[in-house]
C-alpha cells in the first residue's frame, strides 16, 4: 500500500472511516461498526468521483462477528476482479 503501511490500514478501518485511492478512483471505507440493538457488525465501502460526489457502494455486509466479517472483505474481488490483498499494492491511502 502507497502511503501507509497495510497492517495500520486495516487496524484503522476496523474502527475508523478511511479512504483509498485505485487506479484513478477513490473508495470511501466506512469503518467496521456494530450495531447493537440489531447484534450485528457491518463493513461498507463505496465509490466516490472526482467532483466528490457517491456513486455506489461496492461493498455492503453485515455478521454476527467482527473477524467473519473481515474474512469476508479479504474474500471479495472489489478491485477489478481481484481481492484486496491482491490489489492493495496498488491502493494509495489518502486523506478524505
Amino acid at each position: 500500500m502507497k502511503n501507509g503501511n497495510v497492517d495500520e490500514f486495516i487496524d484503522h478501518t476496523t474502527y475508523e472511516e478511511c479512504a483509498v485511492m485505485y487506479r484513478g478512483t477513490k473508495y470511501f471505507f466506512y469503518g467496521m461498526r456494530f450495531h447493537k440493538e440489531k447484534g450485528v457488525y457491518s463493513y461498507d465501502i463505496a465509490q466516490w468521483d472526482a467532483f466528490g460526489d457517491h456513486v455506489r457502494y461496492v461493498f455492503q455486509t453485515t455478521s454476527d462477528t467482527s473477524d467473519k466479517l473481515l474474512a469476508i472483505f479479504y474474500a471479495t474481488p472489489l478491485w477489478d476482479g481481484r481481492t484486496f490483498w491482491e490489489a492493495e499494492s496498488e491502493m494509495e491511502w489518502v486523506d478524505w
